[in-house]
């Protein structure tokens, strides 16, 4: 039963650090989820906001070369975590990032 009391805790820990960045993405305004991306400096809530977004393809369109080159480094932290599930987010954000202005790009 404490294994349980201790996951659910953790669970509404996770649940109450996404509702910020979150809600600022819901209003297209990237910085500032950028912004609480790096004050909060937590990989997991990194990877939890762009598993919901740009690793499944989703706000693509909130997205120019400037707030590519603000989200790079997020992905990039991912991309080097030592956990599997982090690398994957990190890769899947960076194809759909890359896919989406390789026009430009190229």
């Amino acid at each position: 039963m404490d294994k349980h009391f201790t996951f659910t805790n953790l669970m509404q820990n996770r649940i109450s650090n996404i509702k910020v960045p979150m809600d600022h993405i819901m209003r297209n305004d990237l910085q500032a989820a950028l912004n609480c991306l790096s004050m909060k400096n937590d990989e997991t809530l990194i990877m939890d906001i762009l598993n919901a977004t740009f690793a499944k393809n989703k706000r693509i369109e909130m997205l120019n070369f400037e707030r590519t080159t603000q989200l790079m480094p997020f992905i990039k932290r991912l991309i080097e975590s030592k956990y599997e599930t982090y690398n994957r987010a990190g890769l899947k954000s960076a194809l759909n990032v890359l896919r989406a202005f390789s026009p430009q790009i190229i």
